[in-house]
């Protein structure tokens, strides 16, 4: 019986882990207690780029295609202007970043859009990386651009 129990309690643990692999929890940029939809933005990142910090403030935000267990996949925030640094993710020797102003309105959908090789002088090394309205493409920040050093 020791036997079927111990086989149980696997089962049961490997469940209770690939459940939690896949939780993930939203950044809220705000204090107090949770406001509805109608009064707040949504930031989201695209893959290939994630949010280090919104305001100063490190979040570490990666698409939720992204492993990690309770991995921060979305911001939920109050409608402002923030300042944003975000970090291409395809750069695997170093990382760069990019810092952004991005206005959010609320009940509004966003996300943080990453442009891979778009020419230029770094022999498609470089990266464009922006803020734009989910639902109307509609660019809401400034264009950054982002370029590993060492590939140059």
């Amino acid at each position: 019986m020791t036997g079927k129990w111990n086989g149980v309690w696997i089962v049961f643990f490997l469940i209770l882990a690939s459940t939690l692999a896949g939780c993930t929890q939203p950044y809220y940029g705000y204090p107090g207690p949770r406001l509805p939809e109608t009064e707040t933005a949504l930031l989201v990142p695209d893959a290939g780029v994630k949010i280090y910090s919104i305001n100063g403030h490190i979040v570490n935000i990666k698409h939720e295609s992204e492993s990690g267990l309770m991995m921060t996949t979305r911001a939920i925030l109050t409608p402002g202007t923030y300042q944003l640094v975000l970090v291409p993710q395809h750069i695997q020797t170093i990382k760069t970043f990019t810092e952004l102003q991005a206005t959010l309105k609320a009940n509004r959908q966003y996300r943080a859009r990453i442009r891979r090789d778009i020419g230029g002088s770094s022999k498609g090394r470089e990266y464009e990386i922006w803020v734009e309205n989910a639902a109307s493409g509609k660019v809401v920040s400034n264009i950054g651009t982002s370029v590993n050093p060492f590939r140059q």
